[in-house]
């Protein structure tokens, strides 16, 4: 099995962590933002976009109020 080292990982990422932008959405009050969110942020999101911590609560940003959009609907709809 290949391995890939995580600067090479985060190349294939287009978000940008730590990042505020104009709209966010709640991913989680754990800590963390699991790995197939960004993946399928990656995937789905056409704009810039990020993430971020505030204590606990981790959030995913949007510079693009459509993307946010997109975002907020899709992870309201799978956090059910």
């Amino acid at each position: 099995m290949d391995s890939i080292s995580l600067g090479a990982l985060m190349k294939a990422i287009n978000g940008e962590y730590n990042l505020k932008l104009s709209y966010d959405v709640l991913v989680s009050r754990d800590g963390g933002i699991p790995g197939y969110v960004i993946e399928w942020c990656n995937k789905n999101i056409k704009n810039r976009w990020g993430w971020y911590f505030r204590m606990e609560d981790a959030f995913l940003s949007f510079s693009d109020e459509k993307d946010h959009t997109l975002a907020a609907l899709h992870w309201t709809r799978h956090k059910r």
